[in-house]
């Protein structure tokens, strides 16, 4: 019997999105140290998905359902580490969940057992929350050389190939400014098996393509960009600082 309670549908493809907000002030842009959240999104495994999917599920009111339901130290997690570039963290942190995990069959409430109203708010987040502390993608690059710089630039297949070698996957790499040049988003893919709330997420390969230039720059948080910027460019070294990574949330 196919029951969406039991496993994602219509697709079991999911991506946890992360951003590197370098335009952003540092009040905005999260840790200098650390990308940030984006998101949690399904999609039909060929990188088609669905939006908005349930009207009387969305919510506008994040922060005082974490409350209700004791999640303090969640909250404070988030206002660190899940950031809007405009400074209104509450407003993306709902338009993530109305957009995205209204589409997740999984976490309907009737497949939430004993459900009280926000279970579905605080399993969406928790999930997200929990696949982004497991790819420090920061640690990942500063690992092979890697590091945000003002005077040079780095090839986007040596940024893949580290990617690819620390999770064994390949991921969706977005870039944006004059001619997609500035490292911006970076998306992990999974197949589920089983519901979101208790199932597995299995690291899988992109069903998206990049965005970027071939070469590109990782630019450090809240450092105003040129005009015009320098041509050098430089390809991964073999040693680097070690980033911190996010903490877990107790």
């Amino acid at each position: 019997m196919n029951d969406p309670c039991c496993f994602n549908a219509p697709g079991g493809h999911f991506l946890q999105t992360q951003f590197w907000d370098y335009e952003s002030p540092l009040k905005w842009a999260g840790p200098n140290d650390s990308w940030t959240v984006h998101g949690l999104w399904p999609d039909h495994c060929d990188g088609t998905y669905d939006l908005f999917c349930a009207s009387g599920r969305e919510v506008q009111n994040i922060t005082e359902i974490l409350k209700s339901k004791g999640e303090n130290r969640l909250l404070e997690w988030m206002g660190e580490y899940w950031k809007d570039n405009t400074g209104n963290d509450e407003s993306f942190w709902e338009h993530e969940f109305n957009k995205h995990a209204t589409c997740i069959s999984t976490l309907e409430p009737q497949c939430i057992r004993n459900y009280q109203p926000g279970d579905d708010v605080v399993i969406f987040i928790k999930r997200t929350i929990s696949l982004f502390q497991l790819l420090p993608t920061h640690l990942f690059l500063a690992a092979h050389g890697i590091t945000p710089s003002t005077t040079k630039q780095y090839k986007l297949v040596d940024i893949q190939n580290v990617i690819v070698s620390t999770t064994g996957k390949k991921p969706t790499i977005g870039c944006d400014g004059p001619g997609k040049t500035f490292l911006h988003e970076m998306w992990y893919h999974y197949v589920t098996r089983g519901s979101v709330i208790d199932g597995l997420f299995l690291h899988t390969d992109a069903d998206s393509t990049d965005s970027c230039a071939d070469t590109v720059w990782y630019w450090p948080k809240g450092v105003a960009t040129p005009s015009s910027t320098p041509t050098s460019s430089s390809t991964v070294s073999s040693s680097a600082p070690v980033s911190v990574v996010p903490p877990a949330i107790s």
